[in-house]
């Protein structure tokens, strides 16, 4: 493995890392949110829900693509430690989206 191809593998790593604290602070604000029943500016925490899904997001899946350039360098069991999480991500992605914009006509209507 080259000096290149271990730095891709390190900065993986770390943007896995780094993803998976944003995914964290997401959570933390919709437990809040659900929380705080009587607060009536809780609503504001949806943006931090929705800045913390975005930023989980993409540094998930950079570090899947940084992982798929170095995919035959490293071990299977690392590249699937790295692309597994951020499909998973992806998909609390898209199932808290939908579940916000189902709220939304449910709440309209």
């Amino acid at each position: 493995m080259t000096l290149w191809q271990k730095s891709r593998y390190v900065f993986a790593i770390i943007a896995q890392g780094v993803g998976i604290v944003w995914l964290m602070m997401a959570i933390y604000f919709i437990a809040k949110y659900y929380r705080d029943t009587e607060n009536p500016l809780r609503h504001e925490y949806w943006f931090a829900v929705w800045i913390g899904i975005i930023y989980s997001t993409g540094f998930c899946l950079s570090s899947a693509l940084l992982a798929v350039t170095v995919k035959n360098a490293i071990p299977r069991v690392a590249f699937r430690l790295l692309t597994v999480p951020a499909l998973i991500i992806g998909l609390l992605l898209l199932i808290i989206y939908l579940g916000s914009m189902a709220y939304g006509i449910m709440v309209r209507t």
